[in-house]
């Protein structure tokens, strides 16, 4: 893993004066808000084993990683491959399923998220599993105000954003510190918005490529049932 300190090469001399401590606190801010706006940094969790009567699962929290966005949930049931929940808000269901909160199948067919939480709910609620059944989420993330490391690929792939993110935070400082420089901030502000939008479409892409988000209208033929 990177850290901030694999960025002051590339920002030092364009802020002279510039204390270490300061420049090390905007380049991860630098780094949470390119995450935070682009999505750019997503995988998928480690399989969760579903339990019959249990709605909500709270996903793995790993120190100096916060989740940025559930982005989907696949099932699997034995060796095969269902296609993806659908997401659908509490209230969503209360208008276009209602009683949903007792419902019951061997397998669900909606997830809803709590990501302050790190949960996922699911419905209908697993009841009757004859297989080993289990979801896999994908999620985005970023790292904590606290994290002390960096993924790689950021340092590695996104540098540049991350080197312009920072010196538009150092160089849009009050104008009593010697480096500041409000009309480059603003320049190099706009440079790195452009940069997370890049990101972005990156991020869409890897998605993409990795399949696509099955619709509502799909047949589950014997997986779902009522009780």
């Amino acid at each position: 893993m990177a850290t901030t300190d694999d960025f002051l090469p590339g920002i030092l001399p364009d802020v002279p004066g510039c204390p270490l401590p300061t420049a090390r606190f905007h380049i991860h801010r630098a780094v949470m808000e390119f995450c935070r706006e682009s999505g750019i940094w997503h995988e998928d969790l480690p399989p969760i084993d579903l339990v019959n009567d249990q709605r909500d699962y709270i996903l793995p929290v790993t120190d100096g990683v916060m989740y940025r966005q559930i982005e989907r949930v696949s099932p699997r049931v034995g060796d095969s491959y269902p296609p993806r929940l659908v997401h659908k808000t509490e209230q969503q269901l209360d208008k276009e399923r209602p009683g949903w909160r007792m419902w019951f199948a061997n397998l669900p067919l909606y997830y809803s998220t709590d990501v302050k939480a790190s949960k996922v709910s699911l419905t209908a609620m697993p009841r009757g599993m004859t297989q080993p059944t289990s979801i896999t989420v994908h999620v985005s993330m970023l790292p904590t105000e606290d994290a002390q490391t960096i993924p790689d690929f950021i340092a590695e792939q996104w540098r540049e954003a991350i080197e312009t993110g920072a010196k538009a935070r150092i160089l849009g400082m009050p104008s009593q510190h010697p480096w500041s420089s409000k009309q480059d901030a603003l320049e190099l502000r706009q440079s790195f918005l452009v940069k997370c939008d890049e990101a972005t479409i990156v991020a869409i892409r890897e998605s993409a490529g990795e399949g696509q988000q099955s619709s509502d209208g799909r047949a589950f033929g014997d997986y779902i049932f009522n009780l």
